[in-house]
């Protein structure tokens, strides 16, 4: 789980989605381990009026 998150943290993402996976096999080749992390961004334009930060 610390893995996913440090290559998830090391590749800049190219656009506002990004899956990262990674799968932990034993030697037999056989899955031991299994994980995903969706890194969705969405820009939010600000609002008439209201104040940086507040938005």
């Amino acid at each position: 789980m610390d893995a996913l998150s440090d290559m998830a943290r090391d590749k800049i993402p190219d656009g506002d989605r990004r899956t990262f996976w990674v799968k932990v096999r034993d030697q037999s080749g056989a899955v031991m381990y299994s994980a995903t992390l969706d890194l969705i961004g969405s820009w939010h334009p600000p609002r008439a009026g209201s104040r940086p930060g507040r938005g």
